[in-house]
């Protein structure tokens, strides 16, 4: 079966990639305890909703064009090639060559393009600030600051076959701070392996910062706690508790900044969601056998531009 979108074709092949990448997320698309069938129809489904909403803004941005300038492709290039160290690591990281220059750069002008076609189509309208302190009141659980820890630490990451030797190294570095009182901070900075952190500070973090193995020695610790020698992935660490900071509501005033950002993005969501919704209320979408694709295309062609309704 293709999929006909205001006539252009979508290939099977492409509903059964979007099908696949649809099913990395099974837990979060409800299909455990699904038959088969059932699993497979709901992928389906998800998978052309997830194609037609691409190709329908696609087809948008192809038919208004909004202005995107080359400065503004190259400063978005730029941007992001700059997260991997500059344009030359990009390429290599990207299995890229400058050859593809091009192509990505009109990639990158599309991706502007949307972005430009969503913003001037979902205008909102800014919160009041009683409308910010109901939307705090109803969502206040979000602003909650939860439980943080300060940790120091030591860490050592066995390499080869020494693994009984850094485990025996760290024990002994325990020893001499627990039993002989030498300064916690002065051995992280002689013995630990993490050298970008001075006394081996950490500084304050909360859950889901860390390594879980590393977070449930340290959120199980007293304040002034030394642990025991542990291993996580990184290798052996020695943790030493140095604060701890209990779960606080948040006040009005600290967040509103945050509650405004949080307002406006839920007012751009719900605005474009209507947005594509009209897209599709005047499009005409239909899935049909491979044979009659080219009939139904010539039938969309000669069927002017009027208010497409879908089919679907």
């Amino acid at each position: 079966m293709a999929l006909l979108i205001n006539g252009e074709k979508i290939e099977e092949s492409i509903i059964q990639g979007e099908m696949q990448r649809a099913s990395q997320g099974q837990q979060q698309l409800g299909l455990s305890g699904m038959s088969a069938k059932e699993a497979a129809s709901k992928l389906r489904q998800v998978a052309t909703d997830r194609i037609t909403e691409q190709v329908l803004i696609s087809q948008q941005v192809e038919a208004e064009q909004p202005e995107v300038t080359d400065q503004e492709v190259e400063d978005e290039f730029n941007k992001t090639a700059a997260l991997y160290g500059g344009q030359s690591a990009f390429l290599s990281r990207n299995n890229l060559t400058e050859d593809d220059l091009p192509k990505l750069r009109e990639r990158i002008r599309h991706y502007l393009q949307t972005n430009k076609l969503l913003e001037q189509n979902s205008g909102i309208t800014e919160p009041e600030e009683e409308e910010l302190k109901t939307f705090f009141q109803e969502n206040k659980d979000r602003y909650r600051e939860s439980e943080q820890v300060r940790v120091s630490h030591i860490v050592k990451k066995p390499s080869g076959n020494n693994k009984d030797e850094v485990y025996n190294e760290l024990c002994d570095v325990r020893r001499k701070i627990v039993d002989e009182g030498s300064d916690f901070g002065e051995m992280a900075d002689n013995h630990s392996e993490c050298t970008d952190e001075p006394k081996g500070d950490l500084g304050y973090f909360g859950h889901g910062k860390m390594v879980e193995s590393f977070e449930t020695v340290v959120f199980s610790m007293n304040e002034g706690e030394v642990s025991p020698v542990f291993l996580t992935e990184f290798g052996y660490h020695i943790a030493k508790l140095t604060g701890y900071k209990g779960e606080t509501s948040a006040e009005f005033e600290d967040v509103r900044d945050q509650v405004l950002k949080d307002l406006r993005e839920k007012r751009q969501s719900e605005a474009r969601r209507a947005y594509i919704k009209s897209l599709r209320e005047n499009a005409v979408i239909e899935e049909t056998d491979e044979d009659d694709t080219a009939e139904n295309q010539s039938s969309q062609s000669g069927s002017g531009s009027g208010n497409k309704k879908s089919k679907k």
